[in-house]
């Protein structure tokens, strides 16, 4: 009998107090993980709506480069929208490689507004003199992240000055 009394004052184990306080610092530190990860998704999706718009911007050049002559008459200086009418076949009938024509990039672009960019538009102007060959394109699209934070809609934008 003296024997098992001693060996239960010489047994240890975990206290409820210090099982509920390794699960509290447990418990914080998978908060903080869980911000880490929403954060990180932000930043992500705002990387990859931004390389839309630059992938945009520069095939909107592209088109631009190759009808060089039409371009410059002013032919593509306009807003594009997302709300613009388009039929969703017209993608695959108009934006082929072979197609060079000012029809087919408007339409190309209107595609690639409404399928990458949340409520995106397309703004080129104009060549500010008569033989200039110098255009703004501006992309601007909502932001689903920052709208969730203000109380008005936000939007972002980027611009290129591009010389053809």
């Amino acid at each position: 009998m003296i024997h098992r009394e001693m060996q239960a004052k010489q047994m240890k184990g975990f206290t409820m107090t210090e099982v509920l306080i390794s699960l509290l610092i447990l418990s914080v530190g998978l908060l903080g993980l869980a911000a880490l990860q929403t954060g990180g998704v932000k930043f992500n999706q705002d990387a990859y709506v931004r390389t839309q718009a630059t992938n945009l911007a520069y095939e909107a050049i592209e088109w631009m480069r190759i009808n060089r002559t039409t371009a410059i008459a002013g032919s593509y200086s306009d807003t594009y929208g997302q709300a613009d009418a388009y039929d969703a076949s017209d993608s695959d009938t108009y934006c082929t490689p072979d197609s060079t024509t000012t029809a087919d990039a408007i339409i190309c672009w209107r595609v690639s507004l409404r399928e990458n960019l949340p409520n995106g538009s397309l703004v080129i102007s104009t060549p500010s003199g008569s033989n200039s060959n110098e255009f703004t394109i501006t992309i601007s699209w909502s932001d689903r992240w920052r709208q969730k934070e203000a109380t008005a809609a936000t939007t972002s934008s980027q611009s290129w000055i591009v010389e053809l």
